[in-house]
């Protein structure tokens, strides 16, 4: 969530405005949404063949890659708006596409399933609402504060933050985020015991 997902979804269109690319930024949307459907569809298909925890890591990598790009980009923007818009006015929309493509394949639906893994039978109820409540409280913390970040400190220090957030998200899942792929919730449990 606090990799910026909800507020970059919400504020596409202006995104793609700001950017200046040569491409419709409506176009520009809809294709970002196209990709977004077909990697959701795609993620279903083989997230039990190489496991949850390959696309946690990979759905992350693929984001810090993608924001750093589209931070950097607007960062040197700053100097040169004509040429890095007519040159490179292509990298926003390969950027947002890369990036909601490796939300949609790992860090997007991936969590929800593994909330049903990982947490025990007795609190199962609970901790799930917990965790849905604490996701919506962040999202409209980041929606909320999206555009006065771009505003106030740049439109790359914003990119540049949410990479942030997405490096310390890969560092959290290799070091403890466990695979759960055709392991029982007593394999799960044991293995956070070990790791005490």
């Amino acid at each position: 969530v606090v990799c910026g997902i909800d507020a970059i979804l919400f504020y596409t269109v202006d995104i793609f405005r700001t950017a200046g690319s040569t491409l419709n930024e409506y176009s520009s949307t809809i294709i970002l949404g196209v990709a977004q459907v077909v990697a959701a569809m795609s993620s279903a298909l083989v997230v039990d063949k190489y496991g949850r925890r390959f696309f946690l890591l990979t759905s992350e990598v693929f984001m810090v890659i993608s924001l750093s790009i589209l931070g950097t980009f607007f960062y040197l923007k700053l100097g040169d708006d004509t040429y890095i818009t007519t040159e490179f006015g292509w990298i926003p929309l390969v950027s947002l596409i890369v990036y909601v493509v490796a939300f949609s394949i790992g860090l997007g639906p991936i969590p929800y399933g593994m909330m049903a893994e990982l947490l025990p039978l007795n609190i199962k109820g609970i901790g799930s609402s917990l965790l849905t409540t604490t996701r919506w409280l962040l999202v409209f913390f980041v929606t909320r504060f999206f555009n006065d970040i771009m505003e106030n400190a740049g439109r790359h220090v914003g990119y540049w933050l949410f990479t942030g957030f997405c490096i310390l998200g890969t560092v959290f899942i290799y070091m403890f985020v466990p695979e759960t792929k055709g392991k029982s919730l007593e394999e799960i449990q044991e293995s956070f015991r070990r790791k005490k």
